[in-house]
């Protein structure tokens, strides 16, 4: 294979429930419709997490129809205190996807032994058998999920088309050492059934 070669996997995902919150509704937290390309990275790192490895989220499929439930839970009110309050939890209910996606070999922490094909027989190994670094989830830890590796054609997602709106894509590092991260938006939308995640940004 050429040196180019960037492997682009798909893997099954299905849950009770996600919750993918956007930052400003953190206080009341309601999920966004769709899975943003940072929890689509971070379950498949949930996978297989190597430190010279870098996850890409391509598209996500979806084959369930997109239902709310909103539940009322108890939570610390700060961080500062050990008292609780009730607050209300909007997460979709009965999650299922394909989750496509590229693995690339990171160029500042790579060895020269080090190539996509190495890893992705890893990943490949590693799901088939179910070992896992940790159990994936869906944006909150509680919310985990079965996976499956997708070999052949990616079955026809559900006819759905629909404008989501601002998304967002990831927290962007702006200063590591002062532990500053800036939140990068986009314009999400549904195609048929499938969400293509930006490769410019």
């Amino acid at each position: 294979m050429p040196q180019s070669y960037v492997p682009v996997l798909a893997v099954r995902v299905q849950g009770r429930k996600a919750l993918y919150a956007a930052p400003r509704l953190r206080g009341e937290p309601y999920s966004y419709a769709m899975p943003p390309a940072s929890v689509v990275e971070r379950a498949m790192g949930s996978i297989f997490g190597k430190p010279e490895i870098e996850y890409e989220a391509r598209r996500c499929n979806l084959y369930s129809p997109i239902r709310y439930q909103t539940t009322k839970e108890s939570a610390m009110a700060s961080r500062t205190t050990s008292e609780r309050t009730i607050r209300t939890v909007t997460s979709l209910v009965d999650p299922h996807y394909i989750f496509e996606f590229a693995i690339r070999v990171s160029p500042l922490r790579a060895r020269r032994e080090d190539t996509p094909q190495k890893y992705e027989e890893m990943f490949r190994r590693r799901i088939k058998r179910g070992d896992y670094r940790q159990i994936p989830y869906l944006g909150w830890r509680e919310y985990m999920v079965d996976c499956e590796l997708v070999e052949g054609p990616i079955p026809k997602p559900l006819p759905i088309t629909m404008d989501l709106g601002s998304m967002l894509f990831d927290q962007i590092p702006i200063d590591v050492w002062a532990d500053r991260f800036e939140p990068v938006f986009w314009n999400a939308r549904i195609e048929n059934g499938v969400l293509h995640y930006p490769q410019e940004i």
